[in-house]
């Protein structure tokens, strides 16, 4: 599928995503010589609670470009505000994946 080969041409990680993975705890390779070709994750550590930081980062950051949009009606604002509350209860109770 055409979409497919240009979405992972690169493995390099789009700023966006790279700058919430940093603030969420990741650990990148520096210029260690053993690092995998295009790594910027080190996968090596166990990244439980980084991942879970990410995706409510990720989340919120969606909802605040969606909050961004200029012709939202004041009902469009109390939906988004349930669906925003609904995804991010999960990262609010400590649960097990």
């Amino acid at each position: 599928m055409k979409t497919d080969k240009v979405a992972y041409q690169s493995n390099k990680l789009p700023k966006p995503f790279k700058k919430l993975a940093k603030k969420s705890g990741f650990i990148f390779w520096g210029d260690e010589s053993w690092k995998p070709k295009d790594a910027q994750i080190d996968w090596a550590a166990i990244y439980d609670k980084e991942l879970k930081l990410y995706t409510e980062k990720v989340i919120k950051e969606i909802f605040k470009r969606l909050y961004k949009q200029a012709s939202l009606t004041d009902y469009q604002y109390e939906v988004l505000d349930a669906l925003e509350a609904d995804y991010l209860s999960g990262f609010t109770k400590e649960s097990s994946c």
